[in-house]
């Protein structure tokens, strides 16, 4: 998350996939085989998803047509139900696009899957009396506001990539499900990056458990980070996937109580509706995560070495004889390009 945009379009037979050595084509025969020799705790069928905002109608027929030739195939090609955990994945398009294929999932396939995957919690009108089956949803939440309708809707298992975003921007996730109704607006969050916690000693976030807050407070990570220390970014994640923890533990709690609804509004007013925004730099992006789409790109990363190249030119300036270096001696010793001698 983000999905990353492909060079190449799926075909009948294969998807276009992201992998260490660029995009590659993988065949959905030899993806369903893998199904089979993995035997994951739940494996999705293959989905023909379009990456683009605006589709031709037959590129979006399409997109249904093939995901539910695969389904088939993967079904067909079953040969011991009993121990696979297949979710059959719908892409996100309008109920009318997707209605053979639900009517298929409740009648053809309905002995062959285990639960549907789908892509966008508004997919969920399409489902009609298919919402019973458990139900995955494979999207990219901003914040946990945007999780709550999902989870409403029947959602039963989400994606949070926000959660390591935040820990990537420095944040500490801060909020509670569902919050307090006396205080409005929290910050979902806490800037390790900002100077004003440079000596401040308590915990990432108040009465949190995690391994993180226990053993460390905010001016060490903040310190962490100023340096680009990646432990800064292990301790921000192991406390964000505490927050999130705790936060799926009371919506649980509260659907049992048969409070959910009262809750979410209550949580609305809580906790401000987008993240604190961000004011430093991430860890550095690999090649995997952000592959380059064009000339004239911008640097991903910021530039990690030359800092020393300004000394460099004036010291060889200097040796040259063309010109004098600016500054004194105590600026060549600073950079490390000089050592006094008494």
């Amino acid at each position: 998350m983000p999905s990353i945009p492909a060079t190449a379009h799926n075909t009948n037979s294969s998807i276009v996939i992201s992998t260490s050595v660029g995009f590659r084509f993988l065949e959905a025969d030899n993806y369903n085989e893998a199904i089979k020799d993995l035997r994951a705790d739940i494996s999705t069928s293959l989905a023909d998803l379009v990456s683009v905002e605006t589709a031709s109608l037959k590129r979006i027929e399409k997109s249904a047509d093939r995901t539910h030739a695969w389904l088939r195939d993967a079904v067909d090609g079953m040969t011991d139900r009993e121990h696979l955990s297949l979710f059959a994945s719908i892409p996100p398009l309008e109920p009318e696009q997707l209605s053979l294929y639900a009517s298929d999932l409740g009648d053809e396939f309905a002995e062959d899957i285990s639960g549907l995957c789908i892509y966008s919690p508004a997919t969920m009108l399409a489902l009609g009396n298919l919402r019973d089956r458990p139900i995955i949803c494979l999207s990219n939440p901003a914040t946990p506001q945007e999780l709550l309708p999902a989870i409403g809707a029947g959602v039963d298992l989400v994606t949070v990539p926000f959660v390591t975003q935040s820990a990537e921007h420095g944040i500490a996730l801060s909020f509670s499900f569902p919050g307090s109704m006396e205080t409005k607006n929290q910050s979902l969050g806490v800037d390790l990056w900002s100077t004003e916690h440079a000596t401040d000693l308590s915990p990432l976030s108040a009465d949190c458990k995690c391994y993180s807050c226990q053993r460390h407070h905010r001016a060490f990570v903040h310190h962490l980070l100023q340096a680009n220390e990646m432990l800064g970014w292990t301790l921000l994640q192991i406390h964000n996937y505490s927050i999130i923890d705790s936060f799926f533990d009371s919506v649980r709690l509260s659907i049992d109580r048969g409070t959910f609804g009262d809750d979410v509004r209550t949580f609305g007013r809580a906790y401000e509706s987008e993240m604190p925004r961000r004011t430093g730099q991430g860890p550095r992006v690999r090649g995997y995560q952000m592959k380059s789409v064009g000339r004239g790109e911008s640097k991903k990363n910021a530039k990690a070495y030359g800092r020393l190249d300004d000394q460099m030119e004036k010291l060889a300036e200097a040796e040259s004889g063309i010109a004098t270096p600016d500054g004194d001696t105590d600026d060549l010793v600073e950079h490390g390009l000089a050592k006094k001698v008494e």
